[in-house]
């Protein structure tokens, strides 16, 4: 996921998110589900990833280092901000 997000191997799904501040870098995180369970990832990120807890607790993700996602969480990618729902 990114500006220009490219894909690492043929079976991931890019998703490009459109940004005219330039505030995203080209792949700027990774998503991924295992067991049920989704986990983020900052992908090196020149202007980082924040991962904002249900409760407002605000977590800046430590490159190549997955979390876990839930419900209701909020990811802030440089000025962009999308709201975490799980089905």
């Amino acid at each position: 996921m990114g500006r220009r997000p490219r894909a690492e191997t043929p079976d991931v799904q890019v998703v490009e998110i459109a940004d005219v501040a330039r505030s995203l870098s080209r792949t700027h995180l990774r998503i991924r589900v295992a067991h049920g369970v989704a986990w983020v990832e900052d992908a090196g990120s020149a202007n980082g990833t924040r991962l904002v807890t249900p409760d407002g607790e605000r977590v800046r993700l430590v490159p190549g280092e997955p979390a876990r996602l839930v419900p209701g969480a909020v990811l802030e990618l440089g000025q962009v901000r999308i709201d975490v729902a799980l089905d």
